[in-house]
């Protein structure tokens, strides 16, 4: 089952209680809700993945201590038919637990890395690092969700972006001369310019990546190719559960061979 993101559930929320926006704080009264809107929201909020409550520990707590309040008004809900929900603030001074469950929310990203993400330690730029942390956990959540060809395309400049970052901390004085020499072919341009292909062999001939590293990511490429129908029809290929695993599994060899390099 796909996961929910913050911004999905604001929505929601703000669709089957849209006079939160005018609530007023402090409530002096329960406010009554139908239960299958609560629970809605509910199973809405509690299905957004943890990495996503990008909160500082104050409001994280405040966040969860309102999810509960409302899950355990929702358990205690009146008598039958069961069809209400009295809904009420943590304390006087306080929103209704909806509203600041949507206002905390609000301030979450829909995309964050997944605590189980680890590498990239050898990117010193804190921001890069984050953005491919970020990349290569929605990688490993498409494959979960058989989302083959994304997972396959977004692994694949997985590679492609730590190589081009190897490359360009390279003293370019170094790089020219390694290149000339064992890579006279090279492309004669900017390197955000080159094709994947490319990079490979350039990491490849300055000892970045191992020559199995080398197979695999041009393996990376090739399916990351298959993302143009053309190619795809003309080869009678398809990305599939396969090429997803080829191509994480390249991006990982690649961060490997690269953290030996650059300690």
């Amino acid at each position: 089952m796909s996961h929910t993101v913050p911004s999905q559930a604001c929505v929601l929320i703000t669709k089957l209680m849209p006079e939160l926006d005018s609530e007023q704080s402090p409530l002096t009264q329960a406010v009554i809700r139908q239960a299958s809107d609560v629970k809605a929201v509910l199973d809405c909020v509690e299905s957004i993945p943890d990495e996503l409550i990008q909160l500082s520990p104050d409001e994280a707590a405040l966040f969860r201590a309102n999810v509960s309040a409302l899950r355990s008004a929702w358990e205690d809900r009146s008598k039958p038919p069961h069809n209400n929900v009295f809904i009420k603030t943590l304390n006087k001074h306080d929103h209704t637990w909806p509203f600041e469950i949507k206002r905390l929310l609000a301030k979450c990203s829909d995309m964050a890395p997944s605590a189980a993400t680890t590498g990239f330690e050898f990117i010193k730029d804190i921001d890069l690092r984050n953005v491919l942390r970020t990349d290569a956990s929605s990688a490993f959540s498409d494959l979960l969700n058989h989302e083959y060809k994304s997972a396959t395309v977004l692994a694949g400049s997985l590679v492609e972006a730590q190589l081009l970052w190897a490359l360009e901390e390279t003293d370019p004085t170094t790089l020219a001369a390694t290149l000339t020499a064992k890579f006279p072919r090279h492309p004669k341009k900017a390197l955000n310019e080159w094709m994947l292909g490319d990079m490979i062999e350039a990491a490849h001939v300055c000892g970045y990546i191992t020559d199995d590293t080398k197979t695999q990511a041009s393996l990376a490429q090739n399916f990351r190719n298959l993302i143009h129908p053309g190619r795809q029809a003309r080869l009678k290929q398809k990305c599939d559960v396969g090429t997803a695993y080829a191509a994480l599994a390249a991006m990982e060899r690649v961060a490997v061979d690269l953290k030996k390099k650059f300690p």
